[in-house]
């Protein structure tokens, strides 16, 4: 019986509603083909004591791996029983890994990691096979390391892996999982993939700040769509040099919040309100590590949204405000799809179209209130529909604000020291 789960089959067959678990030979040949690659058993890494070194390391996830042929179409040959073989091998090399982690109940909390790895098999070549069907193979694989809040591919590397194996027309498939299996081993090496997975100082360090009080809008903007024009209205386009995003205010005493990436290396940006008036707004309060930031101008303002006083919830109507691609004040319409938690950043998923130009622009429920601020977006062949924006509570935390019924100007416009290692 071939027990190799490695299949040459059509690309993603996810994509096509089928699962890998459905393999109906997969319970039978994964403990088989674990041994043969050397592996010692189904989640013994798991069995194993955790190495605090872990935690010092952004987690990981292995997404795929595929062949493309020239002239062909992308194959993909990573099914379930493939995959684990690959986390397993991270697990051993003491990665922070997230994936299958309990086989048995179906387990997987790979969609939380923050970094995901996966290749692209360029070449296999096999030449002068012996007689005995031996040949000096070799296998050239890019490999890709995807950050999934940055959505953004942040390291590239290919590498050949050679080894004399047993070629027959029999074993195809288990040569490939070698060679395969050989290439990434190969990879884990690599220093420069362990100083990408670590987390460094950067990362942990936020801008902590003593809680201040502002002036929270006492406005009602009503019931949407119809009342629509009121969050246009309290909607801003946030400028920082050539780029731009959006913001929104949150007090009549000029506040807006925006995303930190929107005003990056910014202490002063030019914000465009929706009747084409341009002010000059300071950075106040910025965290990085959430993705929030808040502005001010003093020039005084006479619209402004109520923060949403329930928490989000999936299934529920959302709303979403901002200038997709400069094309300011759009308006998109969708629901909240779930909550979600990356290292433990909490973010709030939406179909809702969500393009570069709404960062930094707000989420609000039907009645107006808001509920987050838009933060990113995946973009990639294949999925659509998934938005992430910043939860209000989380925000108003990171940031130090405390809604009310005056603004303490000069709790709020201190300047916050940078602490390292912090989290408040």
């Amino acid at each position: 019986m071939n027990c190799i789960p490695l299949q040459m089959t059509k690309w993603r067959a996810l994509n096509q509603g089928q699962h890998p678990k459905n393999n109906a030979r997969l319970s039978k040949c994964i403990l088989a083909m674990l041994v043969f690659l050397g592996a010692t058993g189904i989640g013994k890494a798991n069995a194993e004591k955790d190495d605090p070194k872990k935690e010092e390391r952004h987690t990981i996830t292995f997404a795929d791996l595929i062949y493309r042929p020239t002239g062909r179409f992308d194959v993909g040959i990573t099914d379930f029983g493939f995959r684990l073989v690959f986390l397993d091998e991270l697990r051993r090399q003491k990665f922070n890994v997230r994936g299958a982690e309990n086989v048995v109940f179906g387990k997987d909390a790979s969609r939380s990691a923050r970094l995901k790895i996966g290749g692209t098999i360029k070449k296999i070549d096999c030449p002068d096979v012996s007689f005995s069907g031996m040949s000096n193979c070799k296998m050239t694989i890019e490999w890709q390391v995807l950050d999934v809040l940055k959505d953004e591919v942040v390291w590239k590397k290919k590498n050949t892996y050679l080894q004399r194996v047993s070629v027959t027309k029999q074993n195809v498939e288990q040569t490939v999982n070698i060679l395969a299996l050989g290439a990434f081993r190969k990879l884990l090496k690599d220093k420069k993939l362990g100083e990408l997975t670590k987390i460094s100082s950067s990362d942990t360090s936020v801008e902590a700040y003593s809680q201040a009080e502002f002036l929270a809008c006492d406005q009602k903007t009503g019931s949407l769509p119809k009342h629509i024009d009121k969050v246009v209205h309290a909607t801003v386009t946030v400028k920082n040099g050539m780029g731009l995003g959006s913001g929104f205010l949150i007090s009549r005493h000029g506040f807006i919040l925006t995303a930190a990436h929107v005003v990056s290396g910014a202490e002063k940006v030019e914000v465009v309100t929706h009747d084409e008036k341009q002010l000059e707004a300071t950075v106040v309060r910025r965290n990085k590590q959430n993705d929030v930031a808040l502005l001010y101008t003093a020039v005084a303002v006479d619209t402004c949204l109520p923060i949403a006083t329930s928490q989000p919830s999936p299934g529920q109507d959302v709303f979403v405000v901002g200038a997709p691609d400069g094309y300011e004040s759009s308006v998109a319409r969708g629901v909240i799809s779930g909550i979600r938690e990356f290292e433990d950043l909490k973010f709030i998923q939406t179909d809702a179209s969500v393009s570069p130009g709404n960062s930094g622009g707000p989420m609000v429920d039907r009645d107006g209130n808001i509920l987050g601020v838009v933060s990113w977006k995946v973009i990639r062949p294949g999925f659509e529909g998934l938005g992430f924006g910043v939860p209000m509570d989380v925000t108003l935390d990171k940031l130090g604000l405390k809604p009310g019924n005056k603004t303490d100007f000069a709790a709020v416009m201190n300047a916050a020291k940078k602490k390292e290692g912090t989290d408040q």
